[in-house]
């Protein structure tokens, strides 16, 4: 029995008399008052179950249960009220999403039927939320999988954006921020109904033709429409379907008045380009003043928070390595081409467990090849030390 109940009332004798019925039978926590409820499920919490006492002189249990609903929207809440009338009722259950709306004095055999009711409840919740999240991760997955597979090269575009996303998300203190992170993994996924040579042409910042640029533009369109078909993906796949509209269109709403949908779009917006701008190679600093110049296209807001973006834990040193010593995480600092010249994996992209196979197959790690540059993460050093696989410092081609 690990669900905790938390009784709040301002009379200690009733919280007592609570702790003495029905401590036995439950895991219970009491406080006199709601700034000492708010106080423990900061310091505790959560805490399954919220049962509260309706009139408490800072505030009634109603507000209270309103910022407990806020701060933890799974906590199953209950009120008990001495002063029971039907507009408490009605407030109660549809202000404060109450799960049940007791009269004083409540007899032990009937509150503990309905904590019992309130932790299945929360039980329920979880558990449904669990099941949600893994099958939601489970379909990305896929997908994801696939993206790497048909075009690693977007693969490895959204894999870095998703950083960004991340990091954003948590200096913003969004809840929920797995959202942003998957819409930031299926960024790209519309591009795989675009050919090899216009996805080169974007990553080298080559002039498209007016059939690519309208190809490309249209991206975002075919990953939404792929996403739609998956429940509960509805909010995911509006955030990639408007990825690309300016700030200016946003009617410039403070972050925490905007839907889920159009913030998570906006923070893609800026990232995706961030990610372009620091590929390009003009740096961190760089990409953030370029982003500043067009306030009217990218959120100001949502810029800012990539000044706090820990890049030092981010950091790559350029290597040289052979071929079959490539590892996940690692990213190509030049393109990888066969014996025969074909171009098999372009510069900028990052290696992952999909990408060795393919690399393996079509490049064999038999072919004693030359040394190939690549970006390897500081955590990976120690790898390159104990396998003096590569060269350590940037090697003189002349």
């Amino acid at each position: 029995m690990t669900e905790k109940i938390l009784f709040v009332d301002d009379d200690e004798l009733i919280l007592a008399a609570w702790e003495r019925s029905l401590g036995r039978q439950f895991r219970l926590d009491t406080a006199s008052g709601p700034s000492q409820a708010l106080e423990k499920i900061e310091a505790r919490g959560p805490y399954a179950v919220v049962v509260s006492d309706m009139r408490m002189p800072e505030m009634d249990g109603l507000e209270l249960l309103r910022r407990i609903r806020v701060s933890n929207p799974d906590t199953v809440r209950l009120i008990l009220t001495g002063n029971a009338d039907m507009r408490t009722a009605i407030d109660a259950v549809n202000d404060g999403a109450i799960f049940r709306f007791l009269e004083k004095p409540c007899p032990n055999e009937v509150l503990s039927k309905v904590l019992a009711a309130a932790l299945d409840q929360h039980r329920l919740i979880h558990s449904e939320k669990d099941l949600l999240e893994k099958t939601l991760h489970g379909s990305v997955k896929v997908l994801t999988e696939v993206l790497s597979l048909v075009n690693p090269e977007a693969f490895s575009t959204a894999a870095r954006i998703a950083l960004y996303v991340k990091n954003v998300s948590t200096q913003l203190g969004l809840k929920d921020a797995w959202r942003f992170e998957m819409a930031a993994m299926l960024s790209h996924l519309g591009c795989v109904v675009l050919s090899t040579e216009t996805l080169e042409s974007v990553r080298l910042g080559r002039r498209l033709s007016k059939e690519e640029e309208a190809r490309y533009a249209s991206h975002p369109s075919v990953a939404r429409d792929l996403l739609r078909n998956i429940p509960r993906l509805e909010s995911i796949a509006a955030m990639v379907a408007r990825q690309q509209e300016a700030y200016k269109d946003q009617h410039h709403q403070p972050l925490a008045e905007r839907g889920t949908e159009l913030l998570g779009a906006q923070i893609l917006k800026v990232c995706i380009r961030f990610e372009s701008l620091v590929r390009s190679g003009i740096g961190h600093v760089g990409a953030i003043e370029s982003l500043r110049k067009s306030p009217a296209e990218y959120d100001p807001a949502i810029v800012a928070v990539l000044v706090q973006l820990p890049i030092e834990s981010l950091p790559c040193e350029p290597h040289y390595i052979a071929v079959e010593h490539l590892l996940c995480r690692m990213v190509l600092d030049e393109d990888l081409r066969t014996k025969d010249g074909i171009l098999l994996v372009a510069k900028g992209i990052e290696i992952t467990e999909t990408l060795l196979t393919r690399i393996e197959n079509f490049y064999g790690r038999n072919y004693a090849g030359p040394l190939i540059r690549v970006l390897v993460p500081i955590s990976l050093r120690k790898w390159l030390k104990s396998s003096q696989a590569a060269i350590p410092e940037l090697l003189n081609r002349g």
